[in-house]
């Protein structure tokens, strides 16, 4: 019952009030942002507003007749949903295009609250069709899970990368000032049992709980026996913060015994390695 739902959701997110209702017009005066007026819609409150609400706003500003000279017809005004975002537009039984007003900003060729609503959901660690199904039940419109996908292919995880890479680069160069650390490995797989397709291999230093390096195993790189899948990311993760000049003083694992006959690769004495006493 709930795949037949969230089915339904996937299909249904994006709705359009009146197909007949054009994309006409400017899109926004904001349509090429710097970076400093991006970090003030990102920082702008957003808030819950209703369609029947809005409609009469749009009115109100561009008025029931035409502004054409010589054209007095009434002006009739259509609606449509674009993701989060609803667009206005209005013309005249003449013919004479009125305009368009779109609830959100443009950013190039998004909309600035469907790209910050497909960022946020991603970073924030959430699943799109929970998170989709809600607003579904609230009657609110929400980016498709192809917007989604999209967004974060091509602006979310390339960000990520980028500031992860920063950020690792900026602390393995403390760290060859320290004079020893504690490194603690660990590695999880994404279900119980001896079917996982993934294991993320994390290594972090004990005394600042900062992440110093993780690894992504797929069980195909080891034959599909999972089990395995821990010692391989082991294996890479102290490959890479070996590349560095650190000083390890002490490593605490998973009681995995092939993890053990590794550390002799790495020049570390078994009389520095600890296990967790959860294994």
């Amino acid at each position: 019952m709930e795949e037949e739902v969230l089915d339904f959701i996937l299909d249904e997110t994006i709705s359009d009030d009146d197909d007949d209702c054009q994309e006409e017009g400017e899109k926004s005066e904001f349509s090429n942002f710097s970076f400093e007026e991006l970090g003030r819609l990102t920082k702008d409150k957003k808030f819950v507003t209703y369609s029947s609400q809005l409609m009469p706003l749009v009115k109100l500003a561009h008025g029931i007749t035409c502004k054409r000279k010589g054209c007095k017809l009434p002006l009739s005004y259509c609606s449509k949903s674009i993701g989060s975002a609803m667009l206005f537009t209005w013309k005249c039984s003449g013919g004479h295009t009125g305009g368009s007003w779109y609830s959100q900003p443009w950013y190039h060729r998004m909309l600035a609250g469907n790209l910050q609503l497909a960022a946020s959901l991603l970073i924030s660690g959430n699943s799109y069709t929970k998170v989709a199904l809600m607003f579904k039940f609230a009657g609110i419109a929400f980016i498709s899970n192809d917007t989604f996908n999209r967004v974060q292919k091509m602006y979310v995880v390339p960000a990520v990368e980028e500031y992860w890479d920063e950020m690792q680069h900026e602390m393995f160069s403390r760290l060859t000032t320290e004079t020893e650390i504690h490194l603690v490995g660990d590695g999880r797989n994404d279900s119980p049992g001896y079917s996982s397709q993934f294991c993320t291999y994390t290594l972090s230093n004990a005394v600042t709980k900062e992440i110093i390096h993780m690894e992504m195993i797929d069980s195909r790189e080891v034959d599909g026996k999972s089990v395995n899948m821990e010692l391989l990311g082991f294996e890479r993760a102290m490959k890479r913060v070996m590349k560095e000049d650190i000083k390890i003083k002490e490593i605490t694992t998973d009681a995995h015994s092939s993890i053990s006959a590794k550390l002799s690769k790495y020049s570390i004495p078994q009389n520095l390695w600890t296990f967790s006493i959860d294994n």
